[in-house]
Parts: structure tokens; sequence; C-alpha cells
């Protein structure tokens, strides 16, 4: 990264890369679900390799952060899941979250979060 020149810098492939590897490092979970959705070229292939360790690590620090629930369409929208609602219902409930009767909220306090058995994981992280 450090020997990359100005104007490699300004490529937007190379800008997008970065931003990736930033929010990676940061864990930050919103901004590299929003870098996911607008990914150019095929670097979407790379970013799936990390989206499942991405996902857990972002649905244990809402479930700390937001007691005693929080809505669960919110947290399928930051989890980059928006495009298939019932799939996300369905991790949700694989990693351990507990939802109400009308599956509109998960019970944040009552949940024990757990990675996943529904995807395989890729990740090295």
């Amino acid at each position: 990264m450090l020997a990359l020149t100005a104007e490699e810098r300004q490529d937007p492939a190379i800008r997008h890369a970065l931003s990736v590897r930033e929010a990676v490092s940061e864990t930050d979970y919103h901004r590299f679900f929003r870098l996911l959705r607008k990914c150019p070229n095929e670097g979407t292939h790379l970013m799936d390799r990390i989206v499942p360790s991405m996902r857990y690590k972002a649905l244990f620090r809402i479930c700390k952060a937001y007691r005693p629930s929080v809505e669960a369409e919110f947290v399928v929208d930051e989890l980059g899941l928006e495009s298939d609602r019932e799939f996300g219902r369905k991790w949700l409930l694989s990693c351990g979250c507990i939802l109400s009767e009308d599956n509109s909220m998960i019970t944040t306090k009552d949940s024990i979060i757990h990675e996943s058995e529904m995807e395989a994981k890729k990740s090295l992280i």
C-alpha cells in the first residue's frame, strides 16, 4: 500500500479496496456492507470470503449495543441481507437470535449469539 503512487490511488478499484481494508481492520460493519453493495469489477468475489465473519461480528456488536431489543429489519439491512428478508430471518435464528412473536424484534437480552450453521465459514479472519 505504501508503494502505490498518487495516480494509482485515484483508481476507483484501488480506492475501493483500500476502503474495504480499512473497514475490515476497524470492524466497521456498516461501512463494509455499504462498500459490498457498490463494489467495482469482480471485487465482490473477494469480499464474499470475509462476509460470514463480518456478519457474525456485526450481529454480536449490535446485540451488545441495542438492549433490550432491536428491530429485526434494521439488523437484516445492516448485515447486507436486505435482498432476501426470509433468508435474513432464518440466518438470525440460526445465530441464536430470539425473535418476538411477530418476528419484528430481536430480544437481544435473551439472545445468545454464535456463528451461523447456514453458511460455511470461508474467511480466515
